[in-house]
C-alpha cells in the first residue's frame, strides 16, 4: 500500500483477522490481506473516495469480508486507523486519531 500509512493496531486488527480465516480455511486470509491492500491503492489513488465515516474519517466497506477500512484521508494519501469488524463497537478506534 504504497502511500498509506497504517496504524499499528490497525495493521494487527488485518493479522489477527486473517490468521482466524486462515485457520478455517486455508487461503482465506491472504484474500482478506488482498482486499485491504486494494483499498490502500484506492486511497492512494483518490483519498477522498471512500464514504463519509465518524470524527472526520472515510471509510470503504470490503466486499467479500464483514470488515471496513477506516481512514483519515490526508494530503495526497491516508492513514487507516483500523480495520474493523462490523460487529464491533463503532468509534472503538477513535483514541488512534491522536497518534497521527
Amino acid at each position: 500500500m504504497n502511500g498509506v500509512r497504517v496504524h499499528a493496531a490497525a495493521r494487527r486488527e488485518l493479522l489477527d483477522a486473517s490468521d482466524w480465516y486462515d485457520e478455517r480455511t486455508p487461503g482465506a486470509g491472504w484474500r482478506l490481506r488482498a482486499e485491504v491492500r486494494q483499498i490502500g491503492n484506492r486511497i492512494t489513488g483518490s483519498p477522498e473516495g471512500g464514504t463519509p465515516y465518524l470524527y472526520g474519517t472515510r471509510r470503504y466497506v470490503l466486499t467479500r469480508f464483514p470488515y471496513s477500512t477506516v481512514y483519515l484521508a490526508l494530503d495526497a494519501s491516508g492513514y487507516i486507523v483500523a480495520v474493523p469488524h462490523h460487529r464491533r463497537r463503532p468509534g472503538y478506534w477513535r483514541r488512534r486519531l491522536k497518534d497521527v
